[in-house]
């Protein structure tokens, strides 16, 4: 209770939302720039299981975006490095650390069994993995993706006629921050934001942003949002 007291007095979210946080369990793809700062909010916020997924391991250059990793950690899975200190910030969840990277294999069992997945890795096809097996299995996905200083943010969901694959129907390479350069602060405020998606998407905290794309330019700050198209076929 003094743990989550701040959560307790919210409206929206109180005692039922916290058990609601508590019973959920999100899987987190990737455990970098992205997956640091959603990672280590989810866990602050209770979520009773977490995930995550990275077959990474830390590299001296991460550590300046990825603050979930220290110096000591260098070498280490970023999966494991992970739930280290998500269980050392909130020993009352848990938290499984996977070291592999999801691929078609591993891909349905780990989404099937989650309510919500992030999407944070530095792949375009694993993003459409994502997409592909979440519809499959009717699960919501948090989407975000940046370069340079430039971000985007959204929540694909099929049931809701919010799809990546038919946003991006044509497969492309992503820019990655290592050859693009990427400030972690942006990282970290675009990362929040997805958390937040997420909390949304559990307690039903306020809507969440289910087929409409955020965009953010963290140079100036301006934010806007797009409506998608709905995909589903009209009801007859």
């Amino acid at each position: 209770m003094r743990y989550y007291a701040r959560h307790l007095l919210l409206p929206g979210i109180g005692t039922l939302g916290q058990q609601q946080l508590k019973a959920a369990r999100v899987l987190v793809v990737g455990a970098g720039g992205l997956g640091c700062p959603v990672l280590q909010a989810l866990a602050g916020s209770g979520v009773g299981t977490l995930t995550v997924i990275d077959g990474d391991c830390v590299d001296v250059s991460n550590l300046a975006r990825q603050w979930l990793h220290h110096y000591v950690d260098v070498g280490l899975n970023k999966a494991v490095s992970a739930q280290h200190k998500l269980l050392a910030l909130n020993p009352f969840i848990q938290v499984e650390a996977r070291t592999e990277m999801l691929q078609a294999d591993n891909a349905d069992a780990l989404i099937a069994t989650h309510d919500v997945i992030v999407d944070a890795p530095d792949n375009m096809d694993v993003r459409y993995r994502i997409d592909a097996v979440c519809a499959r299995y009717n699960r919501p996905w948090v989407h975000a993706a940046l370069y340079r200083q430039s971000a985007q943010l959204s929540v694909f969901w099929a049931a809701c006629g919010a799809r990546f694959a038919l946003l991006y129907p044509e497969r492309s390479e992503a820019p990655s921050c290592a050859g693009a350069g990427m400030l972690g602060a942006a990282a970290s405020a675009v990362a929040n934001l997805q958390a937040l998606e997420v909390i949304k998407l559990i307690t039903g905290y306020s809507l969440p942003q289910v087929g409409k794309l955020v965009s953010l330019d963290s140079s100036n700050l301006r934010m806007q949002s797009f409506q998608l198209p709905d995909t589903r076929p009209p009801a007859i």
